[in-house]
This record gives structure tokens, sequence and C-alpha cells, in this order.
């Protein structure tokens, strides 16, 4: 993916520090990929859908449940709660190798199983790699389950099929039985041939699409606009309370209640 293309270690530290979600700019590329397709006269608009493979799985799970266009959404190896996916490196002593699935407080809104509920009752594939140690199975169900009531909600529940078996972390294996369930599908949808193709904004000519240079002149300009000096002490003693109180909001502390200090008693026999 050419100049969209960035070291995940500086993909997720530049944007967190220019104050965006990595997975987020991911996401935004996916819809801008759906714009260009409707501008294609051999596209029906009625008959597009999306699926992706790991890190892509998550951005297929976001890109769905965002977009109604996408009339059918596959993700591949890359399915649990994020629950289970925070809990992964204490309880199971996983670690993943990137953070930027994450989505900055997600916890305090929803999970996995009513992100991807947002898809239904759109036709929903879910594949997942058995062998993969990175989506938690506990996770995995809880997402299923939730789904199943979804679809039955909306009474089509055959819309919803999921897979999970040994196999490889890769969509070729699953294609046997994903690929006749995509055409079912697809040629059960409605046809929508006759729209017109869609204008899609282009941008200028001398623009940089490089993402991590987009984010580090956003780091930039925010560092320069900051104050260069304070002169007086009452000036310095407004920004300081600015930050204190912003680093205070940052860092959760008001919501730590860790409690009174205590200290436990130990003792060491023979040695």
């Amino acid at each position: 993916f050419g100049d969209r293309q960035a070291p995940l270690a500086a993909w997720y530290s530049t944007s967190s520090a220019a104050g965006m979600q990595g997975m987020g700019v991911q996401v935004f590329d996916a819809l801008r990929a759906l714009d260009y397709l409707l501008t294609r006269n051999e596209v029906d608009p009625g008959r597009i859908g999306v699926a992706g493979l790991c890190q892509g799985s998550e951005q297929t799970w976001l890109a769905g449940a965002l977009e109604g266009r996408f009339r059918m959404v596959v993700p591949v190896c890359g399915t649990t709660t994020y629950t289970d996916w925070a809990r992964m490196p204490g309880y199971l002593g996983v670690v993943l190798s990137s953070a930027d699935p994450y989505l900055k407080n997600v916890l305090r809104y929803t999970d996995w199983p009513e992100i991807g509920a947002c898809i239904a009752p759109r036709p929903l594939y879910i594949v997942s790699n058995s062998g993969d140690n990175w989506w938690p199975e506990a996770g995995y169900n809880k997402v299923v389950a939730t789904l199943q009531k979804a679809y039955e909600l909306y009474g089509q529940p055959e819309r919803f099929s999921h897979l999970r078996d040994l196999r490889s972390h890769s969509m070729t294996p699953y294609l046997p039985e994903v690929a006749p369930w995509i055409d079912l599908h697809l040629k059960a949808l409605p046809g929508d041939t006759a729209t017109a193709p869609q204008p899609c904004g282009e941008p200028p000519a001398d623009a940089d699409l490089n993402p991590l240079h987009y984010m580090q002149r956003q780091i930039v300009r925010k560092a320069e606009a900051l104050p260069a000096g304070f002169t007086q002490q009452k000036d310095w003693n407004q920004y300081r309370q600015s930050v204190t109180q912003w680093l205070r909001r940052a860092c959760v502390l008001d919501e730590m209640h860790l409690g009174e200090a205590k200290s436990q008693g130990r003792s060491n026999i023979g040695g």
C-alpha cells in the first residue's frame, strides 16, 4: 500500500501524539476506497462487500459497522472482545505485536459484540483460525452469541455464519466455505446498476498522501502553538494549572480509587 505504509511503532506513537486514532486512519482508508469504487461504471453499488485479514479484520469490523454501503462483511482471523484482548497479557501471557487495533476508551462505551451487531442484518461471515493465540476464544464465543441474537431479532439468522477451525492465518484456506457463501448472498442482493456513478473528490495535485508526514506536520503545528516563554509568574501559574489539569484527565487519576496504603507482614524462615 505504498505511501500509506508505516512501521507499526511509528504509526501508533505518531498518531497518538497527534491526537488521532491509528486504527481510525486505516478505517478512513477503507471508506475512501468505497467512495472510489462508486465512481466506476462497472461497479454495482448494491453489491459491494468488505473483507480483511488479521488487523485488516479489525478494519473490516469497524468499516462494516460504520458504513451501510458495505452490503456484506467478512472479517478473517481477527475476532474476540476488547475485554478479553486487554486481559490477554496478564492472564494468558500473550502480548499483541502492535497496539494499533485498540480504540481509545472503547470499553467506556461498547465492545466488539455490539460493534459487530451494528452490521446486522447485512450478511456477515466470521472466519477464525483456532491456532492463532491473539484472539481469545472466550471473546470469540461472546461475539458469536451476541450476533446470533441480533440476527434473530431481525428474523434473518441465515445471514450470519461463522467458522472457527485449525487451518492457518490466511484467507485462502477458508475460501471453499466462504466463496460459495459470498456468491449466494451477493446474488440475493438487489442490484443497483441503474445508479449513476458518484463523484469522488480529488486531492490537490501537490498533496502529500503519506500519513506519517501528515501526522508529523500536525505535531509540529501543535508544538509551535505552545507558549514560547513566560514573562510573568501569574502567566506561568495559569498555564501550569491548565497542563496539570489536562494531565490528570489524561492519566485518569480521578478514577483510580486505590484506597488506603497498607503493608502486609512477611516472614522468612530458614533463609
